[in-house]
């Protein structure tokens, strides 16, 4: 898994447009009960804090940040999904309600996912093709968190991403249907 320290910029309004877009690889072998779920790349759930030692000196450590965050993207098993499908979820939250798109993707073979933030819709598309549209956005209140970026994983020491990841990208606007 990859962390990235907290960056503001990463904070995503309500009202910012923002686009992430990946191919992923997945393997099933972590993924084998339904409901199981990893984290493929998002700003949700762990920062890293400062603590004083006894010494004066300072650690670092991760812990658990609010239920609210601006964008995670996860992989799960669900119970629709066959023995060679799995569920990529685009989800952002205000800490009360979590708004979210799907679409569901083969294992052992590359997709390119895109997932888009507009004032007016979530989307999801697969291979550049529309999977699932949200309409209502802005009806989740502020999703800005202290949390780092976590790829592969969503912090901690267990439930990696099992699988290829590549060509990750992250932009502050929402990239069009031809884009």
């Amino acid at each position: 898994s990859i962390r990235i320290g907290h960056k503001g910029d990463f904070n995503f309004n309500k009202e910012d447009d923002f686009s992430i877009e990946f191919w992923i690889e997945a393997h099933t072998s972590s993924l084998t009960e339904v409901n199981d779920q990893v984290q493929l790349i998002g700003k949700s759930y762990t920062q890293t804090v400062a603590t004083s030692t006894t010494s004066g000196s300072s650690e670092f450590t991760d812990v658990s940040e609010a239920e609210k965050f601006p964008f995670n993207i996860i992989l799960k098993k669900e119970s629709t999904d066959t023995n060679n499908t799995l569920t990529v979820r685009f989800q952002k939250s205000d800490g009360n309600f979590i708004s979210n798109v799907k679409t569901t993707i083969l294992t052992s073979s590359m997709n390119h996912i895109a997932c888009v933030v507009t004032s007016s819709a979530m989307k999801i598309y697969k291979n550049s093709i529309l999977q699932q549209t949200y309409n209502n956005p802005l009806a989740v209140g502020s999703t800005q968190n202290n949390a780092n970026i976590y790829i592969g994983n969503k912090g901690g020491i267990s439930n990696y991403f099992s699988g290829s990841l590549s060509q990750i990208k992250i932009y502050d606007k929402a990239l069009t249907d031809t884009e």
